[in-house]
This record gives structure tokens, C-alpha cells and sequence, in this order.
């Protein structure tokens, strides 16, 4: 028995066949890095079909960039990305940097870019604190930044490190003491220059862990 479609349907069925080639987001695997020209081979993680999709080449990989600063890793074999897909092709944008026709006039091609940082139920971080963190994915290395310090190592470190200034001035004051114990001494040798040397060490201010300590930047 034939069934003639009404138009609804079959404008519902051309909206739909359309919207199958328009790619957004998706998640994929990496399978191999280059780092001098910072793309990867992507495997997409998801599938309507029985098989895979192919391994997208070349992919560019995005990390965050400020201006001259930028934030970097390494994108071993297996990290997950999101994949972003441009809506038109951008090949002679990224050759030139400046406005340009696109190489391949179709639209919603797989022209895909990935971004670290994906994460699967098995690959989830730990629980994410409340301060800023940089550091090994699992937080046993970290430098964290709270309102009152920075962290150097991990969480706990709550010894301030020492700074070059304030060392360099306590050292000063070391030498200053040894100076003025030669002047002290007085022609005296032997036990007496060191009475001497002992009084003038006796009399001067010595440094304290906080008096050589930064104020903001903790270690362990």
C-alpha cells in the first residue's frame, strides 16, 4: 500500500536530513600529537552507527591564550577533548590570520578544533576546591591561589618562603655585627677577640623566620 506524505512531512524530512550534517560539539579521543605544529589525529566518541566514525587528521588543539601569555601542556595519547566544529571552512583564515573567502564553500563541514579538557565519569577530577589551582590532575602537585597566599606544593604548605631581599639584609646585619667586632677587639687576639666578636653578635637584632618570609607565598 502507498503512502503519499503530506508536506509537512516531507519539509520536516528535508529539515531533518539537513540538521544531520550540522556538527556543534562532540567529544573524541586523541590517538596521536603532534606538539611543533600542535594538532592531533581525534577519535569522536560517539556514534549513531554500528561503526566508529573515522579519526579526524590535523585537528588543531586550542589552549587559552591572554594577549602574550598563554597556558600549555602536554596532550598525550587517550586525553579527551571537545571537538568544536567551525561553520565554515577557516583553512586560509588560519594560513593569514585575516579575513578570507573560505577554501571549501560548503557549510557545517567537519572543520574541527579541540580543546583539553573533557572529561568522562572515569576521567573526572577530584572534587574542585574553592580557591584557583594549577597542577597535576589528580591535586597531589599544585600551586593554589586563595584570597590571603599563594601555595606553593599543595593545600597545606603554611611555611612562608624566604625572600632575597630580606635575606640579603639579614646576612647584612651578620656582617655588620662581624665589623663591628673587629673594631671592638681592639688589638685583642685569641680568646679575647672572640669576647669581643661574641659581644657584638650578643648586641645585634638577628633575623626571625618572619623577618626573612614573604607575606603571600607559602611552600612545603
Amino acid at each position: 500500500m502507498s503512502y503519499d506524505p503530506t508536506w509537512v512531512e516531507v519539509l520536516k524530512a528535508a529539515v531533518t536530513s539537513g540538521l544531520s550534517g550540522v556538527h556543534t560539539c562532540l567529544p573524541g579521543s586523541v590517538l596521536s600529537y603532534d606538539p611543533e605544529t600542535q594538532t592531533a589525529k581525534v577519535q569522536i566518541m560517539l556514534s549513531e552507527f554500528d561503526s566508529p566514525i573515522a579519526p579526524l587528521e590535523g585537528v588543531p588543539v586550542r589552549f587559552p591564550r591572554f594577549g602574550s601569555f598563554r597556558i600549555v601542556g602536554p596532550v598525550p595519547i587517550g586525553q579527551e577533548v571537545d571537538l568544536h566544529f567551525y561553520e565554515i571552512d577557516p583553512s586560509r583564515w588560519e594560513e593569514t590570520g585575516k579575513i578570507s573567502q573560505p577554501n571549501i564553500l560548503r557549510r557545517h563541514g567537519l572543520f574541527a578544533f579541540a580543546v583539553p579538557g573533557a572529561a568522562s565519569k572515569p576521567n573526572a577530577l577530584p572534587a574542585t576546591p574553592e580557591d584557583l589551582r594549577l597542577g597535576l590532575a589528580d591535586g597531589t602537585i599544585d600551586i593554589v591561589i586563595t584570597p590571603e597566599a599563594i601555595l606553593l606544593g599543595d593545600a597545606t604548605a603554611t611555611d612562608f618562603v624566604a625572600t632575597a631581599l630580606k635575606v640579603a639584609a639579614a646576612l647584612a646585619a651578620l656582617k655588620a655585627a662581624v665589623d663591628a667586632a673587629e673594631i671592638v677587639e681592639t688589638g685583642a687576639s685569641g680568646l679575647g677577640g672572640m669576647a669581643a666578636l661574641k659581644a657584638a653578635l650578643d648586641t645585634a637584632t638577628w633575623p626571625t623566620a618572619f623577618s626573612t618570609a614573604a607575606t603571600k607565598v607559602k611552600a612545603i
